[in-house]
């Protein structure tokens, strides 16, 4: 036996970073594939390089779609307290419900992703969910935490 194996068999913790890890990647190779089989599954490429392409094309707009929530995520984080921030800690920036893989894209220069204004709405949206979900934790403590007064 490794030394590694016994440490994971004795720690909670170590188990518990090796699970988180585990999704992460489950997340992303989640995300691949519905991006990958795009178009009802059917995969339309004749050739080895065709097809190394189209991988290298969804590993392509995996990061894209990562890095937009990751974006987003930390814009909405950025000012608030920490007491609050762990709402956001469970969303994954590979999620991707938010996404419509299937549709039509059109991409011009006067049609251009304002992504400060996504945020700007998010964070109307996200602030009294959060200001709720933070004023019953501490209710059930029977505090107010400074920011809620």
């Amino acid at each position: 036996m490794s030394i590694y194996l016994l440490e994971y068999v004795d720690s909670a913790d170590l188990r518990r970073d090796v699970q988180k890890a585990l999704n992460r990647g489950e997340s992303y190779h989640s995300l691949k594939s519905a991006i990958f089989s795009a178009d009802k599954g059917k995969f339309k490429v004749k050739t080895v390089l065709e097809q190394e392409i189209w991988s290298e094309c969804s590993r392509l707009l995996c990061s894209a779609v990562i890095y937009y929530n990751s974006y987003i995520l930390s814009e909405l984080m950025k000012d608030l307290p920490e007491n609050e921030r762990a709402f956001f800690s469970k969303i994954s920036p590979a999620a991707w419900n938010h996404i419509n893989i299937y549709g039509r894209y059109v991409f011009s220069s006067s049609n251009e992703l304002d992504i400060d204004s996504i945020v700007r709405s998010l964070k109307n949206k996200v602030g009294s969910i959060l200001k709720e979900k933070v004023q019953k934790s501490y209710s059930s403590n029977g505090q107010t935490p400074d920011s809620l007064q």
